[in-house]
This record gives structure tokens, C-alpha cells and sequence, in this order.
């Protein structure tokens, strides 16, 4: 944890919360490797969202069939980001937390809701919807190769 993620996240706590959850209560899950006692309060602190502080033990554990390929493309991203994609494109729905959950959206801690927004939740829900994507960018179609397999 840096002082400036930190920052983000609660910024982005902030405008999930004034933008969109103050009009839905959904839970919020936070994904972490661990952080301090003083930065899991100030995440819970930062806004009125349910928070879920949740750690993932082996998160920049590379699997064996994988090591040699990311060993030759290491130079590309950082260990955190490659980690980060990688579990963003299956893992994550096999994640204990999230079970009991329909839908998810995932943020990263300097995403911002500049304006209130519909609940793509009850949008998706309503047009048998089980995916989207508001953009495509560096994370394109190829980061989630076999997402409907989870």
C-alpha cells in the first residue's frame, strides 16, 4: 500500500458512494495482499459503502505452466499488474467472496464516477445480460480469453 493509492481509494470510495451506491447499498469488496490496521480503517472510514476487506493469499504466484512465458514478457508490466490482470481475467469469479454475487463490476483504486450513473446491475439483469464492458483499452477483449468458462 502507497500513501497514494490510498489517496485514490478513498477518493474513488467518495464518488462510488455520492455517484451511484448511496442509491443502492451494494457491498463493496476490497481486494487486497494485505494491508496495515491504520489503512484497512481508513478504507472502512473513507465513505459510507459496506466495505468487505478481503486479502488474496498468492496473488503474484505465477502458475508452473505460465513461469517461462512471464519470464520472457517480464520486462513489459510489473509483477502487480501482470498479477492483477491475470486474476482479473478468470479468478477472480472463483473468488469465495464474491459467491453469493450475480453480477460484479471491478474498479481500480483511481477510478472515479464524475456523475450519478444508472445500475448497470439492473440493466444487464433486465436485458439477460452477463457481461459488459464500458471501454476498451490497454485491458482489451484478449486480457478475458475464456471469462465465460468461470
Amino acid at each position: 500500500e502507497t500513501h497514494r493509492d490510498l489517496l485514490d481509494l478513498q477518493h474513488s470510495l467518495q464518488s462510488l458512494w455520492v455517484h451511484f451506491n448511496r442509491h443502492h447499498d451494494y457491498p463493496v469488496v476490497v481486494f487486497h495482499e494485505g494491508l496495515t490496521q491504520s489503512a484497512r480503517q481508513l478504507i472502512i472510514d473513507a465513505s459510507e459503502n459496506r466495505v468487505w476487506l478481503v486479502i488474496l493469499k498468492d496473488f503474484k504466484a505465477i502458475p508452473d505452466e505460465w513461469s517461462e512465458a512471464a519470464r520472457e514478457t517480464a520486462e513489459d508490466f510489473s509483477v502487480g499488474y501482470r498479477a492483477m490482470t491475470r486474476w482479473r481475467s478468470g479468478p477472480v469469479f472463483l473468488e469465495p467472496a464474491l459467491k453469493g454475487f450475480n453480477y460484479a463490476m471491478t474498479l481500480d483504486t483511481d477510478s472515479y464516477f464524475p456523475a450519478d450513473i444508472a445500475d448497470p446491475f439492473k440493466f444487464m439483469h433486465a436485458q439477460g445480460l452477463i457481461a459488459g464492458f464500458p471501454h476498451l483499452g490497454r485491458e482489451s477483449a484478449s486480457v478475458v480469453v475464456n471469462l465465460l468458462h468461470y
